[in-house]
């Protein structure tokens, strides 16, 4: 059915109808049973689950932000999806309930790709989320001193001083 254009791939199992359009809903229902009960989706599959494409389908690392003294195990069915969890507070207050999932605001979602993974699908998600008027570059320094991202708050901080030079935002 996804060869004959009829369905499209969101995550490994699972599609939508080709004619449906992806909401955020919909892109985080196809990730619940992925993103343990309390753990909020981060990183570039909750910018994904935002309207970022950065492909057709979800990214490949599927990054869950956790409250402090929680340690969770990969959920089941998460063979096909490289699966990772980070202790983080602030990314954990900043999410709401999207599609039955806990996901990340936009602003915590960037910051958190900014500081693990690759950079440049990472900087690629931040300029869109800018350019849609999902984070505010004033503010987004604010997100980068809360977040804790597991030690990497200075990769996080010089990826994005190299993206406000790219589009002129200071």
């Amino acid at each position: 059915m996804i060869r004959d254009g009829v369905v499209e791939s969101l995550t490994p199992g699972t599609g939508h109808a080709a004619d449906e359009g992806r909401s955020p809903a919909l892109r985080a229902a196809s990730l619940a049973l992925a993103v343990p009960r309390r753990a909020a989706l981060t990183g570039l599959a909750a910018l994904w689950v935002h309207g970022w494409e950065g492909g057709s389908a979800a990214p490949p690392l599927l990054e869950v932000a956790v409250r402090r003294g929680c340690h969770p195990g990969a959920p089941k069915g998460t063979d096909s999806l490289d699966w990772a969890f980070v202790t983080d507070q602030a990314t954990c207050r900043s999410a709401t309930v999207v599609g039955g999932v806990l996901v990340a605001d936009a602003p915590h979602a960037a910051a958190a790709a900014l500081a693990r993974g690759s950079l440049a699908p990472a900087i690629g998600a931040l300029l869109w989320a800018v350019t849609q008027a999902l984070i505010d570059p004033k503010m987004f320094e604010a997100t980068l001193l809360e977040s804790t991202f597991g030690g990497n708050q200075l990769r996080a901080r010089s990826a994005w001083d190299a993206a406000c030079e790219a589009i002129g935002a200071r």
